[in-house]
């Protein structure tokens, strides 16, 4: 499985990539992390 981090500022794309990705996802194939910047993710 590909583990994918995105950090991004816009609220709208973790749904828009859920969307697109929904088949992947389901096979388990990727895997998304979001974050809302790399700060963020980066303190957790």
């Amino acid at each position: 499985m590909a583990k994918i981090l995105v950090a991004d500022d816009e609220p709208d794309l973790e749904t828009l990539i859920k969307q697109k990705f929904r088949q992947k996802i389901r096979e388990q194939e990727y895997e998304f992390v979001f974050a809302g910047n790399g700060k963020m993710r980066l303190n957790s």
